[in-house]
């Protein structure tokens, strides 16, 4: 985590069963929340309708580092998990309390439990491993706009953000959601850019449930039609990479940074990815690269968890840019989630900005034409536990993180960044 927490105004958490903030029909209960086993918990997210790759103890073991990591589960008092999350500690010098961090999580059907039960829960947990103060971002889809209503808004000059854009659903249990945190005490996490590396708050997803490869394709605009049928006319090939490629997708994914102005992953990061996701394991990682004539031109990661293909890394060239190869590796990683059964394909960040000199237009526009859907997730959330130290953090964080990127960036000049 890179960038401090905002101050927050309060920590009471509504602790009545079925209260206010309860979704209809959740059957009142009380939850807590107890240490579990790796393979329990793969248990539930492999069966979760949406799950991200960042709740998985593989996800913990990659991001290592300064942080420590627990495996928790919520019981019920018959002792029926009703759900479970990965749980990052970073402890402070000195006074030896932690900060706690949920990256996307907890795994929880939200609408199954009451929600003010679900966060004192955690708070009760939090608190007895000395916790000062809590982030979290649930993953849940709050708004949605598909593609046809963003190309429309895109045409009015007069509109700047999405957020000026009628939302195609919105999700009440989202809604729930951020009501109980914000009447809990929880304070909403500003845009911040090492956030949104991270935990991008809109997202584009081409939906795959019950649909057959030429239902996706025919979705796509003509454009992308085109350009993956020019591809396999021109001999673009799409084969899975194996570790030695790796150096040379990195390659592309440097220069795509370059190109594109955002921070490279280093080498270590896709090869820690590699070693933790690959073999035999319930999460699959694929890498994939588009070759012409021998010649890498395009590759992307992808983890699959929960039912959801997640496009984490991606790399292009713009050498001989006139063959397509990203629409060609990007289709080629439709196909096989589609054989898979996964009932989505999710390809990360996406800005908000409808402006059209926003740097990142091109790549909206770009993710537009595989004819899936923008969502806005409900964000990023913070708890004081204790309020005089968290304010103390918040005064003092920004300083050290400060100095320890100057320090990283004089030890390896030109090189920057990972994810939180």
């Amino acid at each position: 985590m890179k960038d401090a927490m905002p101050p927050d105004g309060g920590v009471a958490v509504d602790e009545q069963p079925g209260g206010r903030d309860a979704p209809a029909g959740a059957a009142a209960t009380s939850l807590e929340v107890h240490p579990i086993g790796e393979e329990e918990f793969r248990d539930q997210v492999r069966s979760a309708e949406t799950a991200s790759y960042q709740q998985t103890p593989e996800w913990s073991a990659v991001r290592g580092g300064e942080w420590d990591s627990e495996l928790v589960g919520w019981f019920d008092p018959e002792g029926r998990r009703a759900a479970v999350s990965v749980v990052r500690y970073q402890r402070l010098p000195v006074v030896g309390h932690r900060l706690a961090y949920l990256p996307m999580g907890p795994v929880v059907e939200w609408s199954q439990f009451p929600i003010g039960e679900v966060l004192a829960a955690l708070r009760r947990h939090l608190e007895s491993r000395r916790v000062f103060a809590v982030r979290m971002y649930p993953q849940l889809r709050h708004r949605i706009w598909t593609s046809s209503t963003v190309r429309r808004a895109l045409a009015d000059s007069s509109i700047t953000h999405l957020a000026q854009v009628e939302p195609d659903v919105q999700d009440a249990v989202a809604e729930s959601l951020v009501n109980a945190l914000r009447g809990g005490g929880w304070r909403e996490l500003g845009d911040d850019a090492a956030v949104e590396s991270t935990q991008p708050r809109f997202t584009y997803q081409v939906p795959l449930a019950g649909r057959s490869e030429d239902e996706v394709l025919a979705g796509f605009s003509k454009v992308w039609r085109k350009n993956v049928r020019s591809a396999a006319r021109q001999g673009v090939e799409v084969r899975p990479a194996v570790r030695g490629d790796l150096q040379e997708l990195h390659r592309l994914h440097e220069e795509t940074a370059a190109r594109s102005g955002f921070t490279a992953q280093p080498r270590s990061y896709m090869e820690a990815l590699w070693d933790q996701f690959s073999g035999d394991g319930p999460f699959r990682l694929d890498v994939d690269l588009a070759r012409h004539d021998g010649e890498v031109l395009s590759g992307n990661v992808t983890v699959s968890v929960g039912g959801v293909a997640y496009a984490i890394i991606a790399g292009n060239s713009t050498h001989h840019r006139e063959l397509r190869a990203s629409n060609a590796v990007y289709w080629a990683q439709i196909q096989r989630s589609i054989s898979r059964g996964s009932s989505a394909y999710d390809l990360g960040a996406v800005p908000p900005s409808l402006e059209a000199d926003h740097p990142q237009a091109g790549l909206l526009q770009f993710k537009l034409g595989l004819g899936g859907e923008v969502a806005e997730g409900v964000g990023g959330w913070d708890l004081a536990l204790r309020p005089a130290l968290y304010a103390a953090f918040t005064t003092l964080y920004p300083l050290y993180t400060g100095a320890s990127a100057a320090v990283r960036r004089r030890l390896r000049p030109g090189r920057a960044g990972g994810e939180a």
